[in-house]
């Protein structure tokens, strides 16, 4: 399964190879350490918060408007899927998470490899793409040793439980 994310770093270029080291930093910290008990409960709280204001929304939107969404995505064919039943579905998944399995989620998405983009604005100096690409490698690509270290301190989940 592959993960789609993007963040974008809009920096003049003097500071770009920093701020990307800042960043891959932050990303590395968060694949080797995860999130705490207490960043997670901040971050389910908030999603919560998000999924109350998008219902909110829905009930404050006219019917017409929504009927109009539901036959553009039955015409499309894209699976649609009411309102309530979003919220529903939303709400058991954040009520079932952990900190356990979220963590280990980021730890798979943040050890692929990932693509590195630069857009840069017409006329201005090109940037060397290799020395960032080296930057963010040297960061967030582990070494086989510390590769081996991670997966025996972070076991992976299963269904079965190991043999006694």
């Amino acid at each position: 399964l592959r993960a789609q994310c993007a963040i974008n770093i809009e920096s003049p270029n003097d500071k770009l190879n920093t701020n990307l080291s800042l960043v891959a930093n932050e990303l590395a910290k968060v694949r080797d350490k995860g999130l705490s008990e207490e960043e997670f409960t901040a971050l389910v709280a908030q999603k919560n918060l998000e999924l109350q204001k998008l219902f909110a929304t829905y009930a404050r939107t006219d019917t017409d408007i929504l009927t109009g969404q539901r036959m553009r995505s039955l015409q499309n064919q894209v699976v649609d899927i009411a309102p309530e039943q979003y919220q529903k579905l939303r709400q058991n998944f954040l009520n079932s998470l952990t900190v356990d399995m979220l963590n280990q989620n980021l730890r798979q998405q943040l050890s692929q490899e990932m693509a590195l983009i630069l857009l840069q604005p017409q006329g201005e100096p090109e940037f060397n793409m290799k020395a960032l690409k080296a930057t963010w490698d040297e960061i967030m690509v582990p070494t086989t040793a510390a590769a081996v270290e991670a997966d025996e301190a972070h076991p992976e989940v299963t269904e079965t439980p190991a043999a006694q």
